[in-house]
């Protein structure tokens, strides 16, 4: 689990898992207290940079996913749990 609370500053991920099959395992993000209204919202925050994914929290705080894409979210959006 990754667990992110507002004000943390930049953040970088190096080896995040979409599902079982991968290297990684199952990983989670806990975006909980963050202001994210849908999974859609949360997405709509996520640009791509190259081979990883930028998602932008608020101005000066950030998660960078290295080595996912935001169209890999998009395939896995049905496993996702946003409280």
């Amino acid at each position: 689990v990754f667990a992110f609370v507002a004000g943390n500053g930049n953040d970088v991920i190096t080896a995040f898992g979409f599902d079982t099959l991968s290297v990684h395992g199952n990983d989670v993000l806990d975006l909980t207290g963050l202001g994210f209204a849908s999974t859609q919202d949360v997405i709509d925050h996520m640009t791509d940079d190259g081979a990883d994914t930028t998602l932008a929290i608020a101005p000066g705080q950030t998660i960078v996913i290295e080595g996912a894409l935001v169209a890999d979210f998009q395939a896995a959006v049905d496993d996702w749990v946003l409280v």
